[in-house]
């Protein structure tokens, strides 16, 4: 095993169990694995981990992570379906990206899914010097 990849679970629209957390409780559980990624492999970013924790504020990037199923290119998300595309074109240019961005659609309150934010990471990573060094010095260990 080289590391493991941790993101939170949430309640979105195909699954209503009441066992997923809120935002505050996401941070509150996931905060100690920033601490623990220096000692273990953890997978994830580490200005992603600091989001987790409720350190950084980050939005969704729901596009980063483009996801293709027997029924063409999902829209918007890995998690939310609202519609399927037949080409990855057809995706990009049609979904209303504004409209998922985190906060700004329900469905989406407590998402902090890897799946929508370390792409965010890669496109803000490189804003901060603070931020590059971490990646940097993260990339090498």
């Amino acid at each position: 095993m080289d590391g493991m990849l941790v993101s939170p679970g949430f309640s979105f629209e195909h699954n209503e169990n009441e066992v997923f957390l809120c935002r505050k409780e996401i941070q509150e559980r996931f905060g100690f694995i920033y601490g623990i990624s220096k000692k273990y492999k953890i997978l994830n970013s580490p200005l992603y981990l600091k989001f987790l924790k409720g350190e950084r504020s980050l939005k969704c990037t729901p596009w980063g992570n483009p996801t293709r199923n027997y029924s063409g290119w999902k829209s918007p998300c890995y998690l939310i379906t609202d519609t399927h595309y037949k080409t990855f074109g057809e995706c990009m240019e049609n979904t209303d990206w504004d409209k998922y961005q985190e906060g700004k659609d329900p469905r989406c309150a407590n998402c902090m899914m890897h799946c929508g934010f370390e792409p965010t990471v890669v496109l803000e990573g490189g804003k901060r010097l603070s931020d590059i060094i971490e990646m940097a010095k993260w990339s090498f260990t």
